[in-house]
């Protein structure tokens, strides 16, 4: 099958921006769903600083996401290195009763009260940095993490640092 490759140029770099930073995640969701419904692929991030904005809440709400991971799709950035690679930062403020933001989300199995054991598959990371000191309020727990999945079958990680996040 074909597999699509989408640069993601549309992201604005170094911006903080309420709008921009609300395009910015939508965009970048559109291309990851763009991917996964077109079979698979990647979603190639350029090198610089994004900031991205919560998207929605799991179902216990306790806990906001910026992207929700799919099916074959690749995120890929241009490094993880603090001054030349690609750093995404998910940024703004969590209500107090919510421990924090994630920057890559899928758990379907808890967010099906426990009836669809949904597994993330073929979804791989690489070559970024996930950056989570922007995000302010909530109360500490072990949400507000790189990445919260549950149940995944086939997935790497290769070249990713995660930093200033409560969780993993």
């Amino acid at each position: 099958g074909k597999v699509l490759i989408i640069v993601a140029d549309d992201l604005v770099k170094e911006n903080m921006d309420a709008t921009i930073i609300k395009n910015n995640t939508e965009r970048l969701q559109n291309h990851v769903d763009t991917v996964s419904n077109a079979g698979g692929g990647t979603v190639h991030i350029p090198a610089g600083t994004y900031y991205f904005a919560s998207s929605g809440a799991n179902l216990r709400n306790v806990e906001e996401y910026v992207i929700l991971c799919k099916d074959n799709v690749i995120i890929e950035g241009e490094g993880n290195s603090e001054s030349s690679g690609t750093i995404l930062v998910p940024y703004g403020t969590v209500s107090l009763e919510k421990g924090g933001m994630d920057m890559f989300y899928h758990n379907q199995y808890e967010d099906s009260n426990f009836t669809d054991p949904d597994f993330l598959e073929n979804a791989d990371f690489k070559d970024f940095v996930i950056d989570g000191g922007k995000v302010v309020g909530g109360t500490y727990n072990s949400s507000g993490k790189g990445f919260m999945i549950n149940l995944f079958k086939n997935c790497d990680w290769e070249n990713v640092t995660v930093k200033n996040t409560d969780g993993t």
